[in-house]
Formats: structure tokens, sequence, C-alpha cells
């Protein structure tokens, strides 16, 4: 009785251990792949950037914007598209299309929003994109991040 008591027990924190080193795991993995999922946001906002580029160099301006998620049926991709600057738009790999929520009278996002789309805004000799990024490690704690350009036009003046 006392040795089946002894496994028992043996067993038992045999068991705990196993649960806590799992989720010790599954923390750090979690941290892994929202680290991996901000790197490829960054990656995707440059190429973004580097089609802007591009589309200002042949069109003398930026596509115009108000504020819209850039994505396959954005005015913004279709732009880029359409002279044949990109074949396919980058775009955030969790959120593609999710509007930020909270926005304020300018019509960008605040340090308050998560869970949104690349956000895009132009008067056609600047542009800004928002994006968010998620919380990865204890130096990071995500939010929203900014890009943006002038037009060599707009330095001038």
């Amino acid at each position: 009785m006392e040795n089946k008591r002894r496994v028992v027990i043996e067993i038992f924190f045999v068991v705990v251990l196993i649960v806590l080193f799992s989720c010790f795991m599954f923390f750090n993995l979690y941290k892994i792949k929202s680290s991996v999922r901000n790197n490829i946001r960054k990656g995707n906002v440059a190429d973004i950037q580097k089609a802007l580029l591009f589309y200002h160099n042949q069109t003398n301006n930026y596509p115009i914007s108000k504020g819209e998620c850039i994505d396959e049926n954005s005015s913004v991709s279709q732009r880029l598209e359409s002279i044949e600057i990109i074949n396919k738009i980058s775009y955030d790999p969790i959120y593609p299309s999710n509007k930020p929520v909270v926005l304020n009278n300018q019509n960008i996002p605040k340090s308050t929003a998560n869970s949104f789309c690349f956000w895009y805004i132009s008067d056609g000799d600047t542009y800004n994109i928002y994006y968010y990024l998620e919380p990865s490690s204890v130096n990071e704690q995500g939010g929203v991040a900014k890009n943006s350009e002038n037009s060599i036009n707009s330095i001038r003046r």
C-alpha cells in the first residue's frame, strides 16, 4: 500500500513538472511567433514603400487616400498594380483588412488601437503607413508603428 502511494505521488509530481514545462514552452513559442510576425510586417511595409517610391518616380506623386487598409482590393494596391510596379501587394499576415477601431479626427490610429491592417494615408506629396506590432517580449511591448515618406517636390517647397 505504501509503495502504491509513493508511486502515485511520484507520477503526480512528474505530471506537474511536464505541465509546467509545457506552459513555459508554449509561452516562449508564442513570443517567438509574435516576433516573427512583427518581422514579416516590417518587411511587408518596406516592400510597399519601395513600390510607392517607384510609383512616385513614374507619376511624381503618391496614391491619394484619406485612410484605407492596404490589401489586394485597396485603391493603393490597384494603382500600384495598374502600372505594373508589383504583381501582388504585401499586407499584414493576420489582420489584412481590419480597419483600426480607434482613430483620431485626422483618421490616424491612436496609440490604443490594436489588431489592424496596414493603414495608408496620403495627400499625394507625403504618405504615412500605420501598422500594429504585437507585443513579443519584455522589451518590445508592441503598439502602433508608423513609416512615412516625403516626396522630393514637397521637401523643396
